[in-house]
């Protein structure tokens, strides 16, 4: 595409698209766009992501992506080989109420994992 000069540009440009941008000519009017190649972002968010050496990256095709940081509620996820740290240590439920754990935390008495009830 080539960029008559007029007054705010003096001189001849052209513009080369660069991958996963689309061209159109129709009806007189060119028609910038981006492909379906490359990913959109949609609610005018900024997104980055930062690759430190060879990285692959696979995003599922839906659902919801969890962050480290965030408070996220998972479903039908599987875990292999878990590791819980940090589970305080109670006798009951009745102690761990006392301790702080809610209605429903978890904490665990020796080596059994409690859930607590009452």
């Amino acid at each position: 595409m080539v960029l008559a000069p007029n007054s705010t540009l003096t001189a001849e440009r052209v513009f080369t698209p660069g991958d996963g941008i689309v061209v159109q000519d129709a009806d007189g009017k060119f028609t910038v766009s981006v492909s379906d190649a490359v990913a959109h972002v949609e609610g005018g968010f900024r997104v980055q992501l930062t690759a430190q050496g060879g990285t692959s990256l696979v995003l599922p095709l839906t659902g919801t992506l969890a962050t480290r940081s965030g408070t996220e509620t998972l479903q039908n996820k599987t875990l292999y080989a878990p590791r819980l740290d940090g589970i305080s240590e109670f006798a009951d439920d009745a102690a761990a109420a006392t301790g702080g754990v809610p209605l429903g935390g978890i904490y665990r008495t020796a080596s059994a994992l409690k859930v607590r009830v009452a």
